[in-house]
């Protein structure tokens, strides 16, 4: 999955109309082939959409896969970037898996080559790590930064030394794994295929929003679901010290976008049994006014769908990744960078 990633950062082609930056409950809840019919039928012209997304969160992976793609692919038009920050129940999810690394080294360990060998990279990005980073001073910008040096150059040489002939930029995936990542398990893979919408946008959102509804009622709660407490507040707390360094990084990645004259709607999705704290995620979107956006995905569904979570954190492939994908199709349909429907559709 990440090197599928990497590879769809820094492919050789034009950047796409849209794309999509996210952790797994992104790649959960959008499917960019779906959208990308939904777009090109609505709009009576091609328009193209692709997804960066990575499980857990891991901001500074995706800082640094941004950077790849605005670099060497260019800029898009529309960014959908979910709002997505670690949290302690991320951390118990892992103690409970028995991972053997502490919180602030997994990342290390699994996403070591997200970034390109390359020298203004191994010491321009912090490191791929710190997902609960207290300052993004000096001392401590440099240390993670030489950290990730060596881990990279490790990484480096064991694949120089084990495999001496082997071109791994060309070993990931095919182009198709970009898109559809069809090594996911069948109710976390990201794409439904080809997909033909057979209705408009509208109708498409009235039929899946009626299936879920059919279907939730049917599905019983998980054990897990039962007796959850309610009025929970997403742990976003944009304000605390622990969370300074991620503000930092997201902060960064939005300016970073407006610069390239990309418009940029923020996607909070929150936990299972959680809410979201509205009024401090439109404080936080008015930092940056002009060309940026808020988006409740979860809240423009209007039925309800709780039975449907798998787990904590993440929505059943089906029916609701079709609800979801087609709402966020309909709201990218406003974006006045995605201009007016063309008189004819391109081939």
């Amino acid at each position: 999955m990440a090197r599928c990633n990497l590879l769809l950062s820094q492919a050789s082609e034009p950047a796409a109309d849209v794309l999509i930056i996210g952790s797994s409950r992104t790649g959960a809840a959008l499917d960019p082939v779906a959208m990308e019919r939904i777009l090109s039928v609505e709009l009576r012209r091609r328009v193209s959409v692709e997804r960066l997304s990575l499980g857990h969160s891991p901001l500074r992976a995706m800082n640094g896969l941004l950077e790849n793609y605005l670099e060497l692919r260019g800029a898009p038009s529309v960014a959908v970037l979910e709002v997505m920050f670690m949290t302690d129940r991320s951390f118990n999810r892992l103690a409970q898996r028995r991972f053997p690394a502490a919180p602030e080294d997994y990342m290390y360990l699994r996403d070591v080559n997200l970034l390109r060998f390359e020298f203004e990279q191994l010491l321009g990005q912090s490191s791929v790590a710190m997902p609960f980073t207290r300052s993004e001073g000096v001392l401590n910008l440099w240390s993670q930064r030489l950290k990730g040096v060596l881990l990279r150059l490790g990484a480096l040489i064991y694949q120089a030394v084990r495999h001496p002939k082997q071109d791994w930029a060309l070993s990931a995936c095919t182009r198709q794994d970009w898109r559809w990542e069809a090594g996911w398990p069948p109710d976390f893979a990201f794409s439904y295929g080809e997909f033909e919408p057979a209705t408009d946008v509208a109708s498409l959102i009235e039929d899946s929003e009626a299936n879920v509804a059919r279907t939730a009622e049917a599905h019983p709660l998980s054990d897990w679901q039962l007796g959850f407490p309610d009025g929970l507040v997403y742990p976003y707390d944009f304000e605390a010290e622990y969370r300074q360094g991620e503000v930092s990084i997201l902060s960064a990645m939005i300016e970073r976008l407006i610069d390239q004259g990309v418009e940029v709607l923020l996607l909070p999705l929150p936990l299972y049994g959680y809410e979201l704290d509205h009024a401090e995620l439109l404080e936080f979107a008015s930092r940056f006014p002009g060309r940026t956006s808020l988006f409740d995905l979860y809240g423009a569904i209007t039925v309800n769908f709780d039975s449907l979570w798998y787990d904590d954190g993440h929505i059943e492939r089906s029916p609701v990744g079709q609800l979801t994908t087609a709402l966020m199709a309909r709201r990218l349909l406003e974006s006045p960078a995605l201009g007016q429907p063309s008189s004819r559709a391109d081939d």
